[in-house]
């Protein structure tokens, strides 16, 4: 994760001026609530408010990781996400739309639909701008 998320987050940080930019979607995935009584409207609800709660405690530490490698690099560390210039950290609830194991046969199986995923997009001109 460091060298795929959170390095190239750095990079666009580091130096605003140079043109780098990265956005990373964190995605985050719940396993099927079973709770008997609940509605489906009320399972599926439950499922996207812990995806997402996944999903922010997840930005959370990935910008105090970016936080501390800008800063220990000597670089001026964006304060909260919204002063980020070059990079953002975005994102999403998937709910239990997307399980790695539609009928779970085990714990362990349960564990592996409560995941997030990352998608990171970077830009960078093709000469440097000066």
């Amino acid at each position: 994760m460091q060298t795929e998320v959170i390095a190239p987050l750095a990079d666009a940080e580091m130096v605003p001026e140079a043109g780098k930019f990265c956005v990373v979607s964190v995605i985050g995935h719940s396993d099927r609530v079973d709770t008997p009584g609940l509605t489906s409207e009320q399972r599926r609800a439950d499922e996207l408010s812990v995806s997402q709660l996944r999903a922010e405690s997840t930005q959370a530490f990935l910008f105090a990781e970016l936080f501390d490698l800008v800063q220990a690099a000597g670089g001026n560390s964006p304060v909260d996400l919204a002063s980020m210039q070059n990079g953002a950290i975005l994102t999403v609830a998937a709910g239990a739309a997307d399980l790695k194991h539609v009928v779970p046969a085990s714990e362990s199986e349960r564990e592996e639909n409560r995941r997030v995923v990352f998608l990171v997009a970077t830009f960078a001109p093709e000469t440097p701008v000066v």
